[in-house]
Order: structure tokens, then sequence, then C-alpha cells
């Protein structure tokens, strides 16, 4: 990465982020990375559709990551009030995001439509019901939208209050995963399907080590793998330079997007994945670097964009994915 002309030579100018405008969640022309149905406050913008289209995206994942756990179509945002099965805790969302809505099938369909994307659907295995899912994904279609990849929730393997009320063992999401793998493949046969595995972040978190680590042996075990085409992983990394200010020369910035190379050739090839069946498909249906500890350092900054491209070539030159 070379100096920027003007700037002190071999060292970043600040601001090393993108524009602030790039940053807002108001409208869809100044969301860019990492967006989901949450974030669009009107889906009744005409320009919208065209604006999608244009980037011709080959699928678009909806309602989007986490979200989806929480996700009622019916009001086209989160879920009203407190979760009312399972014995669930309170949602983790404020107020105001559970105000947003609009985002329904019907509302999102046009988007689709016009740009000719296929939908990976996400499951709402915490807060809601096979039925009203599968209900979910006819309606979808009777609206237009092209789903060909369905995926049975996310990241459930972590150690959250409502996953493991849910799901208290591995296993438990695995016996789930397999029942209603078995019920889309009866209705939607030519749907492909995939189930949500874990691949390591090289990050501790006490208390969540062995929810992790058997996670992907409960899904052999438990035999649902032979009845789905993939899994689906999500490789987050944490930034080397978490604990540094900034990234203050080229050279720090082209050493940390190597690591992150490197590091995702890595994730391929951990212990985790090796007992997995060899005809198993791979899906990367999230990835990007997560950092936890104060103010970011990489992400926001065209060290994270640069990295995220890269990684991406990584992806599709593995057989498997």
């Amino acid at each position: 990465m070379a100096a920027r002309r003007g700037s002190p030579s071999g060292r970043l100018r600040r601001p090393t982020g993108l524009p602030r405008r790039h940053r807002s969640y108001t409208t869809y022309r100044d969301t860019i990375y990492n967006f989901n149905l949450l974030l669009l406050r009107d889906w009744s913008d005409p320009r919208l559709p065209g604006a999608v289209a244009g980037l011709e995206p080959g699928h678009l994942r909806i309602p989007g990551g986490t979200i989806a756990n929480y996700w009622d179509w019916n009001r086209g945002g989160i879920i009203d009030g407190s979760p009312a099965d399972h014995r669930l805790r309170d949602i983790p969302y404020s107020a105001a995001q559970r105000g947003i809505t609009g985002a329904t099938l019907d509302a999102v369909a046009p988007t689709f439509r016009a740009s000719g994307s296929e939908a990976i659907f996400v499951m709402n295995v915490l807060t809601s019901s096979l039925r009203s899912e599968l209900d979910r994904i006819q309606q979808a279609v009777d609206a237009g939208i092209r789903i060909t990849r369905v995926e049975i929730g996310n990241e459930q393997y972590f150690n959250l209050p409502n996953d493991t009320l849910r799901f208290p063992r591995p296993a438990d999401y695995a016996t789930l995963a397999r029942t209603w793998a078995e019920a889309i493949r009866g209705r939607f046969p030519e749907v492909e399907i995939a189930v949500i595995g874990w691949i390591d972040m090289d990050r501790a978190r006490a208390g969540n080590a062995t929810r992790e680590l058997t996670w992907n042996q409960a899904l052999i075990d438990r035999g649902v793998l032979s009845v789905v085409d993939a899994i689906a992983f999500h490789p987050y990394i944490e930034p080397r330079e978490t604990r540094s200010t900034l990234l203050r020369t080229p050279a720090e910035a082209a050493a940390e997007i190597a690591y992150h190379f490197d590091f995702s050739r890595a994730q391929l090839d951990q212990a985790v994945l090796r007992d997995l069946p060899p005809d198993l498909r791979f899906w990367i249906t999230e990835y990007s670097t997560a950092e936890f500890n104060g103010t970011p350092v990489v992400g926001g900054t065209w060290v994270q964009a640069l990295s995220n491209l890269g990684r991406a070539l990584i992806y599709a030159d593995d057989g498997r994915v």
C-alpha cells in the first residue's frame, strides 16, 4: 500500500476509515457493507430495486444474520415483546430497533425480482416454528423470490442465554436440524440445505469452548450431515493489531492483511473440520473481522475492505466452498 500523495512518507493519513457518509444506515445509498434488513427503513423507495440490481448480486441472504433468530416476517422486523416460546429471555434488541418494521416478504420481493438474484433463506429456529418457517418459504416463492438455499438457524453454537436455553447441548440443535432438514426436503425438494457449523476464530470465550469444540461432532453423531447438502461457516477473524490505536504505516497495514490471508487458509484446515464428510460442501455465509476490545482498529478501514476481498478469493479457490 503506497502512501497517499501529500502525506508524510511511509505514514497513513487520518482518517484511515471509509468516509463517514458510508457508515450511515439511514438510506440504502449509504450502506455498503454487512447490510441486513433491519438497516433499511423504507422499502417502498422505487429506486431501491434498480440500485440493488446494479450491483449484480448472485445471492442475497435474508433476513440477515443474528436478526434471523428473532425475525417475524409478518411484521417485517424483530418480534414484538418477549419471546412467547421455549422459555426464552428478553430480546437482545432495543425498543427502537423493534420498532423498525416493513421488511415483509412482499416488500422485499421487488428487489429480488429486479436483481434476478437467488435467495439464501435463514430459518428462525430460536423464536419461530417449523410450520411457520416452511409457510414463510412458500410465501416468499409465491411473491417471486427465488429461494435456492436454506440455512437452518444462525450461530446457535455461541454461549448466549437464549441459544443455550433453546439448545442446551449441541446435540439438541443437531436433532432439531435433522427434523427440519427432512421437512424442508419433503416440501421443497429442489432447495439446497445447510446446517450451522463452527469454525475457530482463535479467540477464547470463557465457558463456551466445550460447546464450540463439540458442535461439529454433534452434527456427525446425530446424522444430520447425511440429510443436508452443506455446512455453513462464519469465519470471522480477530485482527492481530486490536490493541493498537491505529495501523500507523503502509507496512503495518500490509502485514495485517497478510495475517488475515494466512489465518483464513489455516481456518479451512482446522482439526474440527477434518472429520466432516469429504463430499460435504462448505458455505461461507458471513465473514469479516471482529473486534471486541475498545475502538476498532481495522473495522471500517480500507484494510478491512482489502482483507475481505482477498479472503473471498481464498474461499473461491477452495473446492469445498
